[in-house]
Formats: structure tokens, sequence, C-alpha cells
């Protein structure tokens, strides 16, 4: 599971979504908890070196908030969230360029 929170969601905000969180119930969540952040980075199309974000992950949930998005971050930030995608799907995890962040 993916929950992608936008720094800027005005609907949602990171701080309601980091809270309503804590109630989700999974295999991993006290390894979950006990993360800390860990920086995404991403190239976008021009080739750039880009942060994709601040995430957490422990089995299979992930959550990622991501800097100048919104609510609907995908539209904001389309190339982080492909990034997310395709390591999730591909990798299992997050990953720096493919690599351990």
């Amino acid at each position: 599971m993916l929950i992608n929170i936008g720094q800027f969601d005005m609907k949602d905000g990171v701080i309601q979504t980091l809270e309503w969180t804590k109630g989700i119930e999974f295999s991993h969540r006290d390894l979950f908890d006990q993360r800390a952040r860990q920086l995404h980075k991403f190239k976008d199309r021009d080739g750039l070196e880009k942060i994709g974000g601040y995430y957490r992950h422990a089995g299979n949930f992930t959550l990622v908030v991501t800097p100048k998005a919104g609510h609907m971050v995908p539209a904001s930030q389309t190339y982080a969230s492909k990034s997310y995608v395709y390591d999730l799907i591909h990798r299992g995890k997050l990953t720096c360029f493919g690599y351990e962040c």
C-alpha cells in the first residue's frame, strides 16, 4: 500500500494524514513506527537529480510526503509519482536511482 501526501495538500494535509495512518493495522506496524524518514531521489525528464519525497516503509506499507505537491500529487509532481510506483512495482520499496538511499 502506498500513501502519498502532498506537502501543500490543503484538503487533507500532512499532519492530519499522518495521524489518520496511525490507526492502520498491518503486520509490520511496530517496525514502521520505529523507522526514521528516508529521502527518495529520482531523475526528472531532463536527467536532473530531484528530491522526490520523504518516506517510511515497512513490509507492504509505504508512506511518502512529496515536496511541492498539493492534494493531487500525481498531477503536480508527475515524475516523482512515477518513480514511486516504478520502485514499488519493480523493487518492492523506494530507492535512490535504483540503489539504497
